[in-house]
């Protein structure tokens, strides 16, 4: 430290003027004058230089917490702790990562001596910043005026600067002693009616050769460099060139393009500026910005929020590699100040400042998924052999007689180990939807080119950019760049980065897709059919009994050849039909349904079938058709599998395989096992067991076993079923549209009525693949209905197996038009948990119209476990529910009117809610599905109070002994009615 105090005066205050003073503020300034810091004030008195130095002609201080102090900076405390400076001193160094600051200060106990504060010390108040350097002058002076605060107390000039005021002289260049190099720190103008551009130039020029022609007259005499900017007229070749190498960023959309050339001159001498640093900067003139404003608009007006549309002001130069813009930005119509582009520039090449509509490219984006498809090569045993109706001429359905086109279904063990078999498949690149070209403005990102986004069957997996020269068709990587599924995109070349790819024109996009999987369930109807009327003969009972029967065509009947039924051996045009058919195909006998018509199958001339389906009633029928069964499906993009029966335990992997060989082992019998009528019993036994198949009399009056089942296990033989699926197509979807079927017997499938796969007659399992593009118009758009029918006629055998492939929802999502309404039962009170209150529910449409559809709902306990699923429910039905259970009825149209009604509670108060609204009392309540919402009624059930409190029979039974007394007042009024009446005279 240093002691700068002698007998109470400091050198401080005698170069200040004030020797005996507090010095601590003239330490400061002595310190500030010799370190000859300029247009920086002097004081003598804390308070008064934070006054000094927050005026605006300084603007130099800072208050703490807001500034990073760097060394040398004042540093003003509030000792006192009264809001007032009181001392002062300078920063020796701020420490890093807030370590504190260590300070350098004068009258620290009478001493001028080093001290350390936390930067975060309450007594700093804050700091005096010191002035930037000037910069930019050849004189290398700042320009300096005295004024009081350069003088002190005893008004002797404490300023160390001259006074000085920068002239043209200031900025002239200095040459070096041989007189061949310039040292420059210069700024140069130019301007046009389009831009404004400044030149900052410095360091060391080298004198070259004198100038000539127009370059020596405007810089003959001039005591300063120069710059020559000469502008190439669009007229010129190279102007078009330059304008050319220019279209892959900005194809047709220049609004302006100014292609500069610059010299810099000393007097009459062109300078080598290669070795100076030259920053540049230009601004659009006012008449650039109105034109800038005008295309933005226009733009706006088409383009969506995300995309990149505006004008692009940018500054480029010309390099070996082609042109490079240097900065650039993008404004839009809503922009009213001229924005500053700012880079280092390369004097030696050409300079362009550019104005252009960003680009708008057209490009193009394809849909493609990795599909599971059959394979087409496997093994030559495990094999499952399907009549293929597709043919480049179109779908030609089988025919009796003739052999049709076989394909295989080749199988392979399945993954779970269980020794069953699967269809052996192949993942293929497939194009699913057909090809879409945008425009960049209006699509600038997957949210707007993927017509999948909403599409849960599909997952986007990649993006996949085509190489140039490649063909589009492609489906070899190799031919593509390909990117993941969180790729942007960008028409600025300026903007690609790892995770941003470039759009230009005619870019093709493919979307690569995984496909999803989950379960789809779907209704269905089953009947059990029987060939008895008393579980023992079988000679034209049943679903074969004569009644069932109209016309004299020929009977279509069950039992095969095994049962004796009397009608197995009768033939249709030199087929059978009710047993395995010689002249058919695998013993099918093809052509017996023609049509549908009115949702009734209609079979060919010369056949009498009885009402099997949902036609009517038959004799040995019994319909499952109340929502006891449904068809679970494994679904993996829009391919659909069926995989299990819902509401039975009989029919489950349906979609694996078991075998066994023939009888001469010459090929393996392939089976499903579909049994989904065991879980119920007709007037039929369950027959097929092994070492106990069963026993029937048959029209030879004669005692025989029904045949053993495939399994050896005794099954419902004998059934039928029948299900729907309504699909939609847009015109845009291209991908797979079929179907497959294996299985025994009976299977007519219908496409809006017209027949597209025939397997007739009583056979073991035999398959068909459909092509349903041989039935529909690529390109064209509707909604689609499959009719499906089956029936097992032959006994010990049956396999079922389907598969279809339909697009489920379109490449724009449908929006939702339906709702579900929630209805629950509170009981408040005492509660028998076994009680079960009863309910009414009406429907109309918003107009007060009956609903015509049904609809389904699902039955819930107070914990959300389901007691009951997929039960239909109508208009004027009734449900039940126990204290706490609610209802889900699905699928209500939106603006559907309900009223629900509570039936038989003598012993409850009720109230209700609607759609969580005020509570009102009364049994019926009535309310709306709204647009895009659900509906929910909650009834609260208060038990009426139970009399007397304890030990007593409680209110039941005073209301029974009420309406006992009623009862008998009632009796009594009658007879003495009566016995006035008897005494009146006739």
């Amino acid at each position: 430290t240093e002691d700068g105090e002698l007998k109470g005066i400091t050198r401080y205050g005698q170069w200040y003027g004030d020797a005996y003073g507090d010095w601590c503020a003239m330490f400061a300034s002595f310190c500030l004058r010799y370190a000859e810091v300029p247009n920086f004030p002097y004081c003598n008195n804390c308070r008064a230089w934070i006054e000094i130095l927050s005026q605006e002609a300084y603007g130099l201080y800072e208050e703490a917490g807001a500034y990073e102090a760097a060394p040398g900076d004042l540093i003003f405390f509030d000792l006192d702790a009264n809001g007032i400076a009181d001392h002062v001193g300078l920063v020796a160094e701020n420490k890093e990562e807030g370590e504190g600051i260590r300070t350098i200060e004068g009258n620290r106990q009478n001493r001028v001596q080093y001290m350390e504060y936390a930067a975060e010390d309450s007594r700093i108040l804050g700091f005096g910043r010191l002035p930037e350097k000037e910069s930019g002058y050849l004189c290398e002076q700042p320009a300096h005026t005295h004024n009081q605060h350069c003088y002190g107390l005893n008004r002797s000039l404490l300023c160390p600067l001259e006074e000085h005021t920068h002239a043209e002289v200031c900025l002239a260049a200095r040459q070096d002693a041989d007189g061949t190099m310039l040292a420059l720190a210069n700024d140069f103008f130019y301007e046009n009616d389009r831009f404004a551009l400044s030149l900052h130039v410095e360091g060391s020029a080298q004198l070259q050769e004198q100038a000539t022609g127009e370059a020596a007259e405007e810089t003959a005499g001039a005591e300063v460099p120069v710059l020559v900017v000469s502008e190439l007229d669009a007229r010129e070749e190279e102007y078009q060139q330059v304008a050319s190498a220019l279209e892959e960023d900005y194809a047709d959309n220049l609004l302006d393009l100014s292609v500069l050339s610059m010299q810099f001159y000393y007097r009459d001498t062109l300078l080598d500026v290669s070795s100076c640093d030259i920053t540049a900067q230009v601004t659009p003139q006012p008449q650039m910005l109105e034109t800038a404003q005008a295309a933005c608009a226009e733009l706006e007006s088409e383009a969506v929020p995300e995309a990149e549309a505006g004008v692009v002001f940018a500054m480029l130069q010309a390099t070996e590699e082609g042109t490079q813009e240097l900065d650039s930005t993008v404004v839009d119509a809503s922009i009213e100040e001229s924005p500053v582009l700012t880079a280092s520039v390369d004097s030696s090449s050409r300079m362009m400042v550019a104005a252009a509509k960003t680009a708008n490219p057209n490009f193009t984006v394809q849909y493609y998924a990795w599909l599971d498809m059959a394979a087409d090569s496997g093994s030559e045993t495990d094999n499952i052999p399907v009549i293929d109706t597709h043919t480049a001429g179109g779908a030609v359905l089988p025919k009796n007689g003739t052999t049709p086109v076989i394909k295989n279904l080749y199988l392979e063990a399945a993954a779970d180990g269980s020794g069953r078999y699967g269809i052996k498949t192949n993942s293929t690149l497939t194009q699913v939807y057909s090809s879409h070209t945008y425009e960049y403005i209006t699509a600038p990102n997957l949210t707007y080119f993927n017509r999948l986004y909403e599409n849960g069957h599909y997952a986007i997996k990649e993006v996949w950019i085509l190489k140039d020269g490649k063909d589009a068709a492609s489906t070899n990587p190799d031919d593509w760049n390909i990117y993941p599924s969180t790729t942007h995109f960008t028409n600025r070349v300026q903007s690609v980065n790892d995770t941003t790819v470039l759009i230009t024109e005619g870019t093709v996009i493919r979307l690569v897709f995984d496909t999803t999987a989950s379960v789809y369930t779907n209704a269905v109807h089953f009947y059990d059919y029987d060939l008895t009327d008393d579980g023992e003969n079988t000679a034209a009972h049943g679903i074969n009994s004569d009644q069932n029967y109209s016309g004299s065509g020929v009977h279509l009947a069950f039992g095969n050849d095994n049962t004796d039924t009397g009608l197995s051996k009768l033939e249709w045009n030199g087929n059978t039909l009710n047993m395995g058919n010689a002249n058919g195909y695998s013993k099918c006998t093809f052509g017996l349904a023609v049509g549908l018509s009115n949702g009734v199958i209609q079979y060919a001339d010369g056949i009498a079938v009885p009402k099997l389906f949902d036609d009517g009633n038959a004799n040995g029928k019994t319909s499952y058709d109340s929502g006891q069964y449904t068809l679970a499906f494994d679904r993996a993009g829009d391919t659909y599998t069926l995989a299990s029966v819902g509401g039975t335990s009989s029919a489950n992997h349906l979609q694996t395989f078991t075998s066994r060989w023939n009888w001469d082992k010459s090929r393996k019998i392939w089976s499903n096992h579909f049994w989904p009528m065991d879980n119920v019993k007709g007037k039929d036994p369950h027959t097929g067991a092994t070492g106990n198949t069963g026993t029937y009399i048959g029209a030879s009056g004669k005692t025989k076993d029904y045949p053993e089942s495939d399994n050896g296990i005794a099954h419902n033989n004998m059934f039928g079923m029948t299900y729907q699926v309504q699909f939609t197509l847009t015109e845009d979807y291209i991908g797979p549209l079929e179907y497959y079927f294996f299985g025994d017997d009976d299977m007519w499938v219908f496409l809006d009525g017209t027949l597209v796969c025939d397997i007739g007659g009583v056979h073991s399992s035999v398959g068909e693949y459909v092509n349903l593009w041989d039935y529909v118009a690529k390109g064209s758009a509707g909604t689609h209905t499959l009719t499906f029918y089956y029936t097992e006629r032959g006994l010990s055998g049956s396999t079922c197996y389907m598969q279809f492939t339909l697009p489920s929802v379109s490449s724009i999502t449908p929006e939702q038009n339906t709702g579900l309404l929630t209805v629950q039962k509170l009981v408040e009170g005492a509660v028998d948990s076994e009680e079960e209150f009863h309910f009414e529910i009406m429907f109309t449409d918003a107009d007060g119209r009956p609903l015509p559809d049904d609809y389904s709902y699902t039955r819930y306990t107070a914990e959300g476990a389901i007691v009951k699923q997929d039960v239909i429910i109508y208009d004027g039905g009734s449900f039940e529910l126990k204290a706490g259970e609610y209802i889900i009825v699905n699928y209500l149209p939106y603006g559907t009117k309900y009223t629900v009604t509570e039936t038989d509670v003598p012993y409850y108060t009720v109230s209700y809610q609607v759609n969580g609204g005020a509570s009102a009392d009364g049994y019926t309540a009535a309310g709306q599905i709204p647009n895009g919402g659900n509906g929910s009624v909650v009834f609260t059930n208060t038990a009426m109070p139970v009399l007397p409190a304890t030990g007593g029979p409680g209110i039941r039974l005073y209301m029974m002994g009420g309406i006992l007394l009623t009862t008998a007042a009632i009796l009594l009024l009658y007879k003495n009615k009566r016995r006035k009446e008897d005494t009146v005279p006739s």
